[in-house]
């Protein structure tokens, strides 16, 4: 369990649970005023570079929020599906999400952004070569 803290005041938190192959986000919640902050993209860059996490799944329940954090996340990170019964991978595609969301019932597919030093749009913050101070913030700097 990881807790969000601005300011010494909490403002979300995210349960993982560990698999095989790097952690499930089975929660995750920000405070709406704390929305589109980049929280959720700080977490992972935090997993990654400090946890050294190989692959992040995000679980087959997606509330309409999560859906659209995706969405978000696709334009930055390397996103598939992944079909946890027959383990084949698809490339995530923002403008079609069929049959891969069910609003009625679980789907055999989740969300998986893929092993980050082979496949992240964001070189420069994986250069595990060369680790920067600044490779954990640039992705604020880039947003101004």
């Amino acid at each position: 369990m990881y807790f969000f803290v601005r300011d010494d005041v909490p403002i979300g938190f995210a349960n993982t649970v560990s698999v095989s192959d790097g952690v499930t986000f089975e929660n995750v919640f920000v405070k709406k005023s704390d929305r589109n902050r980049k929280v959720l993209s700080s977490f992972i860059l935090f997993l990654k570079r400090i946890e050294k996490v190989r692959r992040i799944h995000f679980g087959k329940y997606h509330s309409p929020d999560m859906v659209d954090v995706s969405k978000r996340l696709s334009k930055r990170y390397h996103l598939q599906w992944l079909n946890t019964n027959t383990g084949d991978i698809v490339n995530y595609d923002s403008e079609n999400d069929e049959p891969y969301y069910r609003l009625d019932e679980p789907s055999d597919w989740e969300v998986i952004i893929e092993q980050y030093d082979m496949t992240s749009k964001w070189d420069r913050y994986m250069d595990l070569d060369n680790p920067k101070p600044t490779m954990l913030y640039e992705s604020f700097i880039d947003d101004i």
